[in-house]
């Protein structure tokens, strides 16, 4: 079993150079993902409380932009040590989410402090989780067009004035994410065809 962690991608700072942090952990995780032979199943992180429009955000980022819906994602939820049962969290919240529109293909319900007695069953409950996965069909497809895709899915870039464009995100792609030139010259085109809705 092979992780790789991220923190989310949809929070960029509202300001012209807001997006580029978030630009460049998409393009590192992309290529991490194919040098590796794609991705399994998506682990999505949440605290045990309630549903943010930032979860909601990650979560369709993450399974039906990066994922195309083709990697099943599943939720670890965390800081539950104060329930007397972690799965009743589950229990309990499940419809919530998935009226929010989270819905997963499996989940554990865990704490990450390890000197708290519910730590051994976390970490039992991670395992069986991750290993139901653990061989299964990797999604991968090519960098650049992966890269275009998730650009195009960071949150509601073609209605952000503020999303580089043009020249601009040219210079990210090439100095900031080191992509070769012709590649960031067709993913930015992509991008700015996809904006004036041309594809």
């Amino acid at each position: 079993i092979r992780l790789w962690d991220t923190v989310g991608l949809e929070e960029p700072e509202k300001a012209a150079n807001g997006y580029v942090g978030a630009i460049e952990k998409a393009i590192d995780l992309i290529q991490r993902l194919n040098e590796t032979g794609g991705i399994s199943l998506f682990l999505f992180c949440i605290r045990g409380n309630r549903v943010t429009a930032t979860t909601q955000s990650n979560y369709r980022l993450f399974y039906e932009v990066l994922g195309k819906k083709q990697v099943p994602i599943a939720l670890a939820i965390t800081h539950l040590e104060r329930e007397t049962e972690m799965e009743e969290w589950w229990n309990r919240n499940v419809k919530k989410l998935e009226k929010s529109g989270i819905v997963v293909a499996g989940h554990a319900c865990l704490t990450t402090l390890e000197d708290n007695q519910k730590y051994a069953r976390s970490k039992e409950v991670i395992e069986e989780l991750l290993s139901q996965y653990d061989g299964q069909m990797k999604f991968t497809m090519p960098s650049e067009a992966w890269i275009g895709r998730v650009l195009k899915g960071l949150g509601s870039l073609a209605a952000d004035k503020l999303f580089p464009k043009g020249k601009d995100l040219i210079n990210i792609l090439t100095k900031r994410c080191h992509l070769d030139a012709q590649v960031a010259q067709r993913v930015a085109a992509r991008i700015e065809s996809s904006m004036n809705g041309d594809v």
